[in-house]
């Protein structure tokens, strides 16, 4: 089995990489005082790429990377990753969901009841 290689950040692609994250960097037009707070911050800095980057990096996104992609402004509490998991694992198959959109706000025991006689 051929082991895959790694990408590393001075690879054209970790390259390409680097250079999203310079467009974003000088799109926020940081004044001297700003540079400095968020070099300082750098280790959550850190923390928040990592976290995206490995998201970012799956095959299918999270649920809340969904959901706020799709603009849902009010989901119900349940609806987390730990309940409903995309994708566990790089190899594992991603799992499917349907996400309803209602036009008024509906109880739980509404949406369940439309989406058993699929009358959204």
């Amino acid at each position: 089995m051929k082991k895959e290689s790694l990408i590393m950040s001075r690879n054209p692609r970790g390259t390409q990489f680097l250079n999203l994250c310079a467009t974003v960097y000088d799109k926020a037009s940081l004044n001297d005082k700003q540079t400095q707070m968020l070099n300082k911050r750098g280790g959550e800095l850190q923390d928040i790429l990592k976290k995206a980057i490995e998201e970012l990096s799956l095959k299918v996104p999270s649920l809340p990377h969904l959901i706020f992609a799709l603009k849902l402004d009010w989901t119900n509490s349940d609806i987390t990753e730990a309940n409903f998991p995309v994708q566990k694992k790089d190899n594992d198959s991603p799992k499917k969901y349907k996400i309803f959109r209602f036009s008024t706000h509906t109880s739980s025991e509404n949406a369940i009841s439309c989406w058993m006689d699929r009358t959204l």
